[in-house]
């Protein structure tokens, strides 16, 4: 995989602001910012983010991996597409 750890963060954090968070500044979409936790992502809006990511950088999300506990930051998410892009 050619993306960096911060090339992929951007990526996610793009999609995430323009499908989810329109109108929201950049600035507003943080690394601590809790996404599941928050009501950022409901059921509906984290498939839709899995299959970004998944069509994006051509990895496939096994069903316990989609939850809070990778899901719910953006570093959170980065390193799940890092550990699946690498695996």
């Amino acid at each position: 995989m050619t993306s960096s750890n911060d090339e992929i963060k951007t990526e996610v954090k793009a999609y995430i602001l323009t499908e989810f968070l329109p109108g929201e500044s950049a600035e507003a979409l943080t690394d601590a910012t809790e996404l599941v936790t928050h009501g950022v992502l409901d059921s509906l809006s984290t498939m839709q983010l899995v299959a970004f990511i998944e069509e994006k950088y051509s990895i496939t999300l096994k069903a316990h991996e989609v939850n809070i506990d990778y899901l719910n930051t953006l570093p959170d998410i980065t390193n799940l597409i890092i550990s699946k892009s690498n695996g």
